[in-house]
């Protein structure tokens, strides 16, 4: 083998390397993409007297520390993102949205093939405002 095959084989193999060592190396590096995630954010909604009446909105006030900072984070424009693993709060937080939305659709006081979809969401009551929830788990929408 002569001595330019050689360089140029020794060298093909290193660029090789060197871009696959990139790629494992952006992997390990902090954070996520939307794919991995999970994101919670809040949008001003309005309802009707109806609509608030079949509702179970979480109560700002009656959250924990942590679980207010989520809603904090969501607000305005912010989106409040977490990546595996994901924080005991936002889990808890999540788990206490699901059973609103579970505990809405079973209480609907209509015909149960009429339920509206919009019990399919949860919402949170802050300052006597409502807000609609919007999580996302990876890619399945919670609410």
């Amino acid at each position: 083998m002569n001595r330019r095959t050689f360089l140029a084989t020794v060298g093909a193999s290193t660029s090789i390397t060197a871009v696959s060592g990139c790629t494992q190396l952006s992997k390990a590096l902090p954070g996520c993409d939307d794919m991995d995630s999970t994101t919670v954010d809040r949008k001003p909604v309005s309802l009707s007297d109806e609509q608030v009446s079949n509702i179970l909105p979480l109560m700002y006030t009656e959250l924990q520390a942590e679980q207010q900072q989520i809603i904090d984070e969501a607000s305005g424009d912010g989106r409040y993102k977490a990546c595996p693993p994901i924080p005991d709060s936002a889990e808890t937080f999540i788990d206490l949205a699901k059973e609103r939305i579970d505990r809405q659709w079973e209480e609907f006081s209509g015909n149960p093939e009429n339920r509206p979809d919009y019990l399919r969401t949860a919402y949170l009551n802050q300052d006597s405002e409502y807000f609609e929830l919007q999580i996302t788990i990876e890619d399945m929408v919670i609410s």
